[in-house]
């Protein structure tokens, strides 16, 4: 009897609802989780008079273009999705879109060369990149190949308002966030839920896909190690999946190795390379010993 404006706060639900505004609350509730859900409606809302964008969302990763849909869901815009960049143009020349949000790695065509496409026939739609890893040449080839900005995964809700809202406008760069020098753990459950929006089924999901592909990246990996355009490649693939699973250790070798191979510094991959295939079973073994972390609010680590 809701209707479809309304946001709900469920507590300790375990069924999963395709309702972008229907939100999962930790059990026991806590003032300051409340708190955060309530700073996180009020942030998503649209301004009042404003209408909603339809908007395309385009990435090779299921669980990514899922959580993209909702988030974007979430702020009153209508979403289409794509799963490849051949989909991606075939939406495009069928419909009328005011955003496209663009996966920059996908394995049927590069969400550059769809932008190059897109150019070619709309010059009007705003292109805005993702990946997990730029430097800023890279920047600025994929900006001058079309595309309105470059976003770096993951993604959260407010910074999607926020250039969503300044399209047309020139938005700063954010600032790089100052290394701290605290050990990382091998899993931040907070992160996580950050990372998924805050919904407990959603984080479970992506870890699971990362733990279950994770031995067959790490093969991967090592198979093309002497081969560095095929190693780029196969990094990337792995760095884009852990930028959301709540990984930070695994991530920030990943993330290392990525700048070393664009950098060509073949004594810091090597390196690396033994780093991070000690990350890897660092957290292997620690999926294993807490194989019920995503099912138990309560806990944490």
């Amino acid at each position: 009897y809701l209707p479809d404006t309304t946001y709900l706060l469920l507590l300790g639900n375990r069924r999963v609802y395709q309702k972008s505004r229907w939100l999962q609350v930790n059990d026991p509730v806590t003032q300051k989780g409340l708190s955060t859900h309530i700073r996180n409606i009020a942030a998503t809302r649209v301004e009042e008079g404003s209408p909603g964008k339809r908007i395309l969302a385009v990435d090779d990763s299921r669980a990514n273009l899922q959580l993209l849909k909702m988030q974007l869901g979430e702020l009153g815009h209508t979403v289409s999705t794509a799963g490849s960049g051949t989909e991606a143009l075939r939406q495009v020349g069928l419909h009328d879109f005011d955003l496209a949000f663009m996966d920059i790695q996908m394995p049927d065509m590069s969400g550059v060369e769809v932008t190059r496409r897109i150019r070619a026939n709309n010059q009007k739609l705003p292109v805005i990149g993702l990946t997990a890893h730029a430097t800023e040449q890279e920047r600025e080839d994929y900006e001058s190949a079309g595309m309105a900005d470059v976003l770096i995964k993951p993604v959260h809700t407010e910074r999607l308002k926020t250039v969503i809202q300044g399209m047309g406008r020139s938005r700063p760069r954010p600032p790089l966030a100052a290394g701290t020098g605290t050990r990382l753990p091998v899993f931040d459950l907070d992160l996580a839920l950050a990372n998924a929006n805050h919904r407990y089924e959603l984080a479970a999901e992506l870890l699971n896909l990362l733990m279950t592909g994770l031995p067959d990246a790490r093969k991967s990996i090592n198979d093309v190690s002497t081969d560095y355009p095929a190693l780029k490649k196969a990094v990337h693939k792995l760095h884009g999946a852990v930028r959301y699973c709540g990984v930070p250790r695994l991530a920030r070798v990943i993330e290392k190795l990525e700048t070393a191979l664009k950098q060509d510094d073949r004594q810091q991959i090597s390196l690396l390379l033994n780093l991070l295939n000690g990350e890897i079973a660092a957290l292997i073994a620690w999926r294993r010993e807490n194989e019920d972390i995503l099912l138990h609010p309560q806990v944490r680590l």
